[in-house]
């Protein structure tokens, strides 16, 4: 609710945003990638695009996001981009849900490529450094116009 209906309105007010759904992109690392993955899925009035970097998809063996995906609507008209790391025993715990979300979307109909994009990252660490790494492919992914 406070992403929804605070934090947006007020980006979109004070700074030169747009904020039409064609524009906006929610992203995290983490469970806060878990937590953007949700956000992206369940409001498709908002959200075009999502980035999930380490994503917790399957934390402790949580599924629910997961589930979320197998049971609900197709939301074909979401672009996704996921990375994992290897390179700790965290990043080597998350890749298994990172690769069931790809794997699932796959199936759901997503293209790798076109609208589902995984990046690996073998010494890739939990941690900004990695994921900041990471930022231009995401954002060239999920903005190819303005890549180019």
């Amino acid at each position: 609710r406070f992403l929804i209906e605070e934090l947006k309105p007020m980006l979109d007010r004070e700074y030169r945003t747009r904020p039409e759904r064609d524009a906006t992109t929610v992203a995290g690392s983490s469970l806060g990638a878990t937590i953007a993955f949700y956000l992206a899925w369940t409001r498709p009035d908002i959200f075009r695009a999502v980035a999930c970097l380490s994503p917790a998809f399957r934390f402790r063996q949580d599924e629910l996001v997961l589930d979320l995906v197998r049971r609900e609507k197709n939301r074909r008209d979401l672009a996704c981009y996921l990375y994992c790391g290897l390179g700790d025993k965290l990043e080597k715990e998350l890749m298994q849900g990172t690769v069931e979300m790809f794997n699932l979307l796959k199936a759901r109909g997503w293209h790798p490529g076109r609208d589902l994009l995984f990046e690996q990252d073998a010494g890739g660490q939990h941690h900004e450094a990695a994921w900041s790494r990471h930022t231009p492919a995401w954002l060239q992914f999920l903005f190819p116009r303005a890549a180019s």
